[in-house]
């Protein structure tokens, strides 16, 4: 299976750098969790090997809804628009 950061071109990026890499010419690849990512160097393969979790995009952070808090603490199951 190919990386899932694979380009309309063909080409990949690097999830360490960032620069877009050719996979037939690339310095190397590494699979993680069925997918095969490629690089731009052996310095990127080198630091992806050894802690590809850090190179794995972040989940984004959602916000608490405002009076979520209140509702938690009180055991009561109340909807924060409620007056």
């Amino acid at each position: 299976m190919s990386c899932c950061l694979e380009t309309s071109t063909g080409v990949v990026k690097d999830p360490v750098c960032g620069m877009q890499v050719d996979p037939a010419k690339a310095a190397g690849p590494s699979q993680y969790q069925g997918l095969i990512y490629s690089f731009c160097s052996l310095g990127c393969k080198k630091k992806f090997d050894l802690n590809p979790v850090q190179y794995m995009p972040q989940p984004l952070a959602v916000p608490p809804i405002a009076g979520m808090s209140k509702m938690a603490t009180s055991g009561k199951n109340i909807c924060p628009m409620h007056p």
